[in-house]
């Protein structure tokens, strides 16, 4: 999804979303939310996979130390809740930008389940690792 998103991508498309003021407070500020709504149809998973790209910049050159990001795409035609797929997406990125994993991850592997409540304590086990974290979801 995130790579197919990226080629769709024609510059200068996103102008109207990085010069507000919101933008600048929740990439590099204290604005801890930034909330894109549209039709389906309308393209954010393509303005997500700029995001996207902005925030690895962001945090590779922004001297942020402590910074983390992971993102990802929601399916809507998924027949039931996408809570475990997400947590487990999320978790895993996280573990590898930090190279550490949580002796909650850990447990969870070595128990062979994952109900979502363990999966909640794993993440928040991985967030302790970062002083800042970015996370781009795109639901379609």
């Amino acid at each position: 999804m995130y790579n197919g998103s990226c080629d769709l991508h024609e510059p200068q498309t996103e102008e109207w979303l990085i010069h507000p003021l919101e933008y600048d407070g929740w990439l590099g500020g204290d604005e801890k939310f930034l909330w894109l709504y549209e039709i389906p149809g309308s393209g954010k998973a393509v303005l997500a996979s700029f995001v996207i790209e902005e925030v690895k910049k962001f945090c590779s050159t922004s001297g942020f130390v402590g910074t983390g990001w992971a993102y990802y795409y929601f399916w809507y035609k998924r027949e039931k809740g996408e809570a475990p797929q997400f947590l487990r997406w999320v978790i895993n990125r996280l573990c590898g930008r930090s190279k550490y994993i949580p002796a909650k991850v850990h447990a969870i592997y070595n128990d062979g389940g994952e109900p979502t409540t363990s999966l909640m304590g794993a993440l928040a086990a991985i967030l302790e690792r970062f002083q800042r974290v970015c996370l781009v979801l795109d639901a379609r």
